[in-house]
């Protein structure tokens, strides 16, 4: 049967750069309750998995043979999954309720997680093979560099609707989704460079806020001042994922009324299934 999409009347139309990151940041803001109810277990993963790389390095436990990095960043990756896929059903369909500790990982979070490690594989190509061509002339590096994140991120925006789609279980193939994004990859890029501009202001803010906690609680008992850092750090990284994904939800939803709006046919699937 076909998709109803939730309709918010504020949210933008057109993949206007700015219009799209804002009504992001307000849709977090607005149900920071419900975000919080699905961050809670995934954050309490990743924290006991930093840790456990931590002491991995630190005492030498097991020689993971270089490969600790990118392992533990696929575990995290992993874990995040099903906090992205809810809140990805939460922005795109009517009535989702999310509940505390709320923790799925089914047949749409692996499929999910499946579309987020090829991107992850994708970017460490891009990176070996533009370190490749900095060697031998270093003073084209910062050239390269940008040309290569530019080449992800256009890729990422003729894959836009992939994520989105697989949380809500749409059985829309990824050739018709790829067609929904020809031609407009531009303007998807702008978003993203939007949402980093904003981010990354955010995010110096963050860390002068958390900087400045620990200098007031210098002279107090120790855990107070590791306290101080990680509260305004993590209130940031739950920040910036539920910001992140909302954008990807908006993206996705605005290519599919744009679609609908058309001669095009509505795309179906078979997300009748709308609960967690």
């Amino acid at each position: 049967m076909t998709t109803v999409l939730q309709h918010d009347p504020d949210e933008p139309r057109g993949l206007v750069m700015f219009g799209t990151v804002r009504w992001a940041f307000g849709f977090v803001f607005h149900n920071f309750g419900s975000l919080l109810k699905v961050s809670v277990t995934p954050f309490v993963i990743t924290v006991f998995l930093a840790n456990a790389q931590k002491m991995i390095d630190l005492f030498g436990v097991v020689d993971l043979k270089g490969w600790g990095e990118p392992l533990f960043t696929v575990l995290i990756m992993a874990a995040l999954v099903p906090q992205a896929t809810a809140w990805h059903r939460f922005a795109l369909l009517p009535d989702q309720k999310l509940r505390w500790c709320q923790f799925v990982f089914g047949i749409r979070e692996l499929l999910f997680f499946a579309i987020s490690l090829a991107g992850y594989l994708l970017s460490i190509v891009v990176g070996l093979i533009a370190a490749t061509l900095i060697a031998p002339i270093p003073t084209i590096g910062i050239a390269v560099q940008i040309l290569s994140i530019l080449f992800v991120m256009w890729i990422m925006a003729r894959c836009v609707m992939f994520l989105p789609a697989a949380s809500i279980g749409s059985q829309v193939g990824f050739r018709e989704h790829l067609r929904m994004t020809r031609g407009i990859a531009g303007r998807i890029v702008g978003v993203y460079l939007g949402a980093v501009i904003l981010m990354t202001i955010f995010g110096a803010g963050f860390t002068a806020l958390s900087e400045i906690a620990v200098r007031l609680s210098i002279g107090l008992p120790d855990l107070v001042p590791l306290i101080a850092e990680t509260l305004p750090r993590a209130f940031f990284n739950l920040l910036a994922v539920g910001v992140s994904i909302s954008i990807l939800s908006s993206i996705y939803k605005q290519i599919l009324v744009s679609e609908q709006a058309g001669s095009a046919p509505a795309p179906r699937d078979a997300s009748s299934d709308s609960g967690s």
